[in-house]
């Protein structure tokens, strides 16, 4: 179970949590896009087009630029850097596929992953160092995460652990990165002075839902990165993205000084949709107060957080 099973789920715990997001997260015109243009829409110019052959590739690309994006801005802040590689994902999904290949292969992958984490250390300390030397790293580790995110190895390992990475995942990739570099790496988004954390959870709320953790937070601003060609309004994208925040204000309640949001405030929501460059958000302000406080009661309720 994590929050975006349970948003797609049929148990009663599943459809209540649906039923309270419902009654609560806006509808698409309250959301403003950063090019002035309206949010969500069908007219946004695409500037990085998707050329990928199968829906496989695609959810590659999907976690891999998630790797990709918080790499480079790690290279830009000041401080903070290395923590861009802590507690990733794929590190589980290694785990899992190591106790389910022969030694060569367990040690093959494990060099692998070291290489990566260590050429990602370099680029981040290194601001001459470029994006492209980690491209098949972010694929590696991207394919690494769905095997922790489905628990179960794939059957054929070596052929889905592929020593040479796809040329298209890795082509489509370099697209998004130099989309994002030239959209969102931009002084009115992040500068190298920017309170930025890498993937965030939420610590005991986080794990009442079975897990849940968002792409990243800069300077009062959630974000949800999405590389999806499609532009519209999408009902289960906006509420896991006020899933996060509702269980961000859980963990304010509980002071859980687990969580990784723990002394920061979320003031805004934002999608940025990496084949348009463009942010789309909503102002935490612009909500009913007192209707977000009950909704976010009433999620901790059903999930059996206690709050004081």
């Amino acid at each position: 179970m994590s929050l975006t099973i349970m948003l797609k789920g049929k148990r009663e715990i599943d459809l209540e949590l649906q039923s309270i997001l419902r009654e609560i997260i806006p509808g698409k015109q309250q959301f403003s896009a950063l090019s002035k243009a309206a949010a969500f829409s069908s007219q946004t110019s695409i500037k990085a087009p998707y050329h990928l052959s199968n829906s496989h590739q695609s959810s590659v690309v999907g976690t891999a630029f998630d790797y990709m994006a918080r790499f480079i801005v790690a290279q830009t802040i000041a401080c903070n850097k290395n923590s861009v590689t802590a507690d990733l994902a794929a590190i589980y999904g290694l785990e899992i596929i190591k106790r389910h290949c022969d030694d060569q292969t367990s040690r093959l992958l494990e060099s692998k992953w070291k290489e990566g984490v260590d050429m990602v250390h370099q680029f981040v300390h290194c601001s001459k160092r470029s994006f492209e030397e980690l491209l098949c790293y972010a694929a590696y580790m991207a394919r690494l995460e769905h095997i922790y995110r489905t628990g179960m190895p794939p059957r054929d390992i070596k052929g889905s652990m592929p020593a040479k990475e796809d040329r298209e995942i890795t082509d489509d990739l370099k697209r998004l990165c130099e989309v994002f570099m030239a959209s969102f790496m931009v002084p009115q988004i992040i500068t190298p002075e920017s309170n930025v954390v890498f993937n965030p959870h939420f610590g005991i709320a986080s794990r009442s839902c079975g897990g849940a953790d968002a792409d990243i937070y800069i300077d009062g601003t959630l974000y949800d990165f999405k590389t999806s060609k499609q532009t519209g309004y999408r009902w289960k994208e906006v509420a896991q993205i006020f899933g996060y925040y509702f269980l961000h204000c859980i963990a304010v309640y509980l002071k859980d000084a687990s969580a990784k949001l723990n002394g920061c405030e979320i003031k805004r929501l934002a999608f940025y949709k990496a084949r348009y460059g463009e942010i789309e958000c909503i102002d935490i302000s612009a909500m009913e107060q007192k209707k977000m406080e009950l909704a976010a009661k009433k999620i901790a309720d059903l999930l059996e957080c206690s709050v004081k």
